[in-house]
């Protein structure tokens, strides 16, 4: 008869607790968030968006040609251009395998044409172990291009050959460095 008692006069044994939640509930909802504050270069950027954490693939005449990863993209809303720090663009060639890696400091990608410039300690990794290294790269994957044309360092197979530029297509098969000059295997240029 005493759980009756306790019924029939309207008070539950769990009601207590549940109004102190409610309590709670309304005073948290009420308890507005602050938004988080960008800092640092982030702070200063003039984007109208900034994402963190990017993959991007980049297509040619709808083939993918490489992967770009980069830590943070600063984008704009009348240009089809994002600006990515760092660079970590994966090369692929035709059968869809890694050609090479290109990284860099930075890059500006335009999201319609697909073409990428890096700038800044531009290192191209090559599978097979050579490396390129230059200050500026630009990336064509329409037109299956990949080229510098400010002074630029190949590293292969044990030897050093600098140039003004080079062109590659992006599987990097076909290098061409322009106005050579270095050692290559005792060989003076």
């Amino acid at each position: 008869m005493t759980g009756l008692g306790r019924r029939a006069s309207g008070f539950r044994a769990g009601a207590p607790l549940l109004a102190l939640l409610a309590c709670a509930f309304v005073a948290a909802c009420e308890t507005q968030a602050e938004p988080p504050v960008a800092s640092g270069d982030v702070a200063n950027m003039d984007a109208d968006q900034v994402m963190f954490g990017v993959e991007y693939f980049v297509t040619g005449n709808g083939i993918v040609r490489g992967v770009l990863r980069s830590d943070t993209a600063f984008m704009y809303e009348d240009s089809a251009l994002v600006r990515v720090r760092p660079v970590d663009l994966t090369l692929y060639d035709e059968q869809g395998d890694t050609a090479g890696v290109v990284t860099a400091l930075s890059g500006l990608l335009n999201t319609r044409t697909q073409v990428m410039v890096a700038t800044g300690s531009v290192v191209v990794q090559e599978v097979g172990g050579d490396r390129i290294e230059t200050e500026e790269l630009h990336f064509d994957p329409n037109r299956d291009r990949v080229w510098s044309e400010v002074a630029t360092t190949i590293h292969r197979q044990g030897s050093v050959l600098r140039g003004r530029g080079f062109t590659s297509n992006t599987q990097l098969t076909d290098t061409r460095l322009d106005a050579p000059t270095g050692r290559v295997e005792g060989l003076e240029f």
